[in-house]
């Protein structure tokens, strides 16, 4: 179900919030759902970008690929190159899970699998991102370090309910001048674009350690501990 709005909530909680507390939480993990065919996405991915600054968060640009098939009058289509029906899959579950709707819009944020707000609306994001901070109870720990060309990610969960831990691939700079569809000329400069996500395993009340290659150079990569079937994101780190 759609949360509402959090502000009274934040400011609530941000009284009764230790500041170490807040300084030591795990990342709240943006997810941005857009797509180069869709004209209101380069707005979102400018939002994106400045997002992705902010060391409180993981931020996760995915492209859809439903835009692809819609064309302009006069510039005909475009094909988005980092799309996937797989992307769109997620981006559909979310909307079930969090909007308990079938349909979906673009662009979308969705924070830390629990609420969803317009991608191009950086406030409402950044209100969502504070309530998640502020409500960090159902957080596990994780810690993440390079070892020579491998990556290891240690889980250390609370509770019992089964958590899948995710990893994602991602380029960290795209820059893609559009040619053709309703955003022919403009130039999409993204961060953390999404070009894999795998399942690594599964932790439940045992801490667990998970061992894969580290990404390339100009490649970043970022693990997520999430409730199982899509549900609210607990835990997150970007690989180092």
């Amino acid at each position: 179900m759609r949360r509402s709005s959090p502000v009274l909530a934040i400011a609530i909680a941000a009284a009764a919030f230790p500041a170490a507390a807040a300084e030591n939480a795990e990342p709240v993990v943006v997810e941005m759902f857009l797509s180069q065919a869709c004209s209101d996405s380069p707005a979102a991915a400018a939002v994106q970008r400045e997002i992705s600054k902010r060391p409180d968060v993981v931020a996760l640009t995915w492209h859809i690929d439903y835009w692809d098939v819609l064309a302009n009058r006069k510039h005909g289509r475009w094909e988005d190159p980092f799309a996937a029906a797989a992307f769109s899959a997620r981006q559909r579950v979310y909307n079930r899970n969090i909007r308990e709707r079938s349909t979906v819009f673009t662009p979308q944020a969705i924070v830390n699998g629990a609420a969803s707000e317009v991608g191009s609306r950086r406030e409402g994001i950044e209100e969502h991102i504070e309530f998640e901070r502020m409500n960090s109870d159902d957080r596990v720990s994780t810690s993440i370090k390079r070892v020579g060309d491998m990556i290891e990610a240690k889980v250390d969960p609370e509770g019992e309910d089964p958590r899948d831990v995710l990893l994602v691939r991602f380029a960290s700079f795209a820059a893609t001048r559009v040619g053709g569809g309703d955003n022919f000329g403009v130039t999409f400069e993204e961060r953390n674009v999404v070009r894999q996500i795998s399942r690594l395993g599964m932790v439940t009340h045992e801490p667990e350690t998970f061992i894969f290659p580290a990404p390339p150079q100009g490649q970043g990569c970022a693990v997520i501990v999430q409730h199982a079937n899509q549900g609210p994101i607990v835990g997150a780190r970007y690989c180092p």
